[in-house]
């Protein structure tokens, strides 16, 4: 299967260019030197150059702060771009799946959210994003699947699961956000999932793809830095205090609180359930492990 990747610098789109041939995939990646998502033109012109089987949009303007600043570039790249990609997959008869963001969703109620509510983002971010996920769905392509997920954790960039880890190494207290909920995702996870969804006949739509569990920022850090020090990591860290995102004040745009995804669609669709994270950030602990030990064995220190 021949499989454009869209954003393959990024923390997903890395780990679809590292796990995509195990998945029998022939990786196309397209990043903003090939295919700039704020020039539509340039964009098609770059997706007719190529024959694929799918497609994977993992690139989207992600930066909170920026969205809000500069929020026509934002509809551009969120908005406006995943039209241009459904078009043109919908054209050649190719699947399709749009990365989307638990961030649709005003989050004002505690609960899981599932893929039928009615979104309601509270910043421009959300907002454009959902105006994506809207455009790929007007498509009516036969397989054009919108896949959201939340605070995403792999190899290949480092997320809010290494900076907790970075920060407790360093100092002996910290603070993280206790009143904003969602669920963790390892990237590989979410890319097996991805592939089951490109390997379908039936039709697509909204789909949740995040590992199972409901946790705020805060528990999120405290359950990472305690499986980290169980499994022999050198932590400096003592105390971990909660605060609340009203706090916060650095942030102009707000932010949702309460973005937990159900996963239960995808286990259902694809046959193979999402684990809850504290599983996968298991196996991520490992990862970073293993990769310290190699980095030690080539002298280069810890």
């Amino acid at each position: 299967m021949r499989v454009v990747v869209m954003g393959a610098s990024g923390r997903l789109g890395s780990a679809l260019l590292r796990l995509g041939p195990e998945l029998g995939w022939e990786v196309l990646p397209l990043d903003r030197s090939g295919a700039n998502l704020e020039n539509p033109g340039a964009l098609v012109r770059a997706l007719q150059a190529i024959e694929f089987d799918a497609l994977v949009n993992a690139a989207a303007m992600t930066d909170v702060e920026a969205c809000e600043e500069t929020p026509e570039q934002a509809w551009r790249v969120n908005a406006e771009a995943p039209r241009v990609l459904a078009e043109s997959c919908a054209a050649r008869g190719s699947a399709f799946l749009h990365v989307s963001t638990d961030y649709v969703f005003a989050g004002h109620e505690p609960g899981l959210k599932r893929e039928s509510d009615a979104v309601g983002a509270v910043n421009v971010y959300g907002r454009s994003k959902a105006a994506g996920e809207e455009a790929v769905l007007q498509m009516g392509g036969p397989r054009h699947w919108v896949a959201r997920v939340a605070w995403l954790f792999g190899s290949g960039r480092d997320s809010a699961f290494d900076f907790v880890l970075e920060r407790a190494a360093r100092n002996e207290e910290m603070t993280l956000v206790a009143d904003k909920y969602s669920s963790p995702t390892f990237c590989d996870d979410a890319v097996r999932t991805f592939d089951r969804l490109l390997r379908r006949q039936g039709p697509g739509g909204v789909i949740h793809v995040v590992n199972e569990g409901c946790v705020s920022w805060w528990e999120y850090g405290c359950a990472v830095i305690e499986r980290a020090r169980s499994m022999g990591w050198s932590l400096r860290v003592r105390q971990v205090d909660p605060v609340t995102l009203q706090s916060m004040t650095q942030w102009k745009a707000r932010r949702p609180c309460h973005t937990a995804l159900a996963a239960d669609l995808a286990g259902r669709l694809t046959g193979a359930p999402m684990r809850p994270w504290t599983a996968a950030a298991e196996d991520y602990l490992r990862i970073k492990l293993n990769a310290k030990s190699a980095e030690r064995a080539r002298g280069g220190g810890v």
